[in-house]
């Protein structure tokens, strides 16, 4: 492999390495609710991170398009992981039994698929060019049908997700509003970058902004796990118990907190 250094690696290092601790951290709250979807989100945010950062930092084309594959055993499961946390956390579980669950991850799962195939099946990605970007060799990419596809099935995921939070943060107190708002913000704003980056805009051509903008997840759910005790009190204690009883009554959590 031959090696370049960009001015973008650091910062996909470090926002790997913040999201590997929030791996850690969420991963030792796996008894609360959402939380096992929430460390499998962190890790493949991180994973994808990593990837990413290897891609910018090689400068031939065939190990570049090996990390690019590498970044799609992360990059596809996300937003299903980001629905699944999200359902879970809003008091929605059962909505979701396992065998659905699964049925949701067969898409994520083709696209891996494509992405390490895709010399013999051209569906995700058809090609790719290098181009010299401020003295940083990157990739052009030209995508198949598939991958707008894909596109729009992360795009629902995540709509769908969004929309379970909404109701959460209009009708919730205060604790458990900003819990949902910070949630809300972080992850809104990887899609925002990544609908920028795909529709050209971008003001950094050819370079992916959506794992950059992680930062600003893990910057919001670190804010909620050491300031709001996120994970540790999720809404649908107020909703199932408090929302249902006339009397007033005290809820304590399986970690103690009231």
């Amino acid at each position: 492999m031959d090696w370049q250094f960009t001015p973008y690696t650091p910062f996909l290092l470090i926002t790997s390495f913040a999201c590997l601790v929030l791996t850690a951290f969420v991963f030792r709250r796996r008894r609360s609710t959402g939380s096992m979807a929430a460390t499998g989100l962190f890790a493949a945010i991180s994973g994808w991170n990593l990837a990413y950062a290897f891609e910018l930092s090689c400068s031939n084309l065939p190990a570049q398009m090996l990390w690019a594959n590498v970044e799609y055993i992360f990059i596809p499961v996300v937003p299903v992981l980001w629905f699944v946390f999200t359902i879970q956390f809003t008091g929605r579980g059962r909505w979701l039994p396992r065998w659905l669950i699964a049925l949701l991850f067969i898409e994520p799962a083709m696209v891996i698929f494509l992405a390490w195939g895709s010399e013999i099946y051209p569906y995700l990605r058809v090609g790719a060019n290098q181009i010299d970007v401020g003295g940083s060799i990157l990739d052009e990419w030209q995508y198949g049908t598939f991958f707008w596809i894909h596109t729009a099935y992360a795009y629902v995921m995540m709509l769908l997700g969004t929309f379970m939070l909404v109701p959460v943060i209009l009708r919730s107190p205060f604790l458990y509003k900003a819990q949902a708002f910070f949630v809300l913000v972080g992850t809104l704003a990887p899609w925002i970058a990544n609908a920028i980056y795909l529709s050209g805009l971008s003001p950094f051509p050819h370079l992916d902004l959506t794992p950059f903008a992680f930062s600003l997840v893990s910057i919001a759910v670190a804010f909620g796990l050491l300031r709001l005790h996120f994970l540790d009190v999720v809404p649908v204690a107020r909703d199932m118990v408090v929302e249902g009883l006339w009397e007033g009554v005290i809820v304590i959590g399986i970690n103690g907190l009231i």
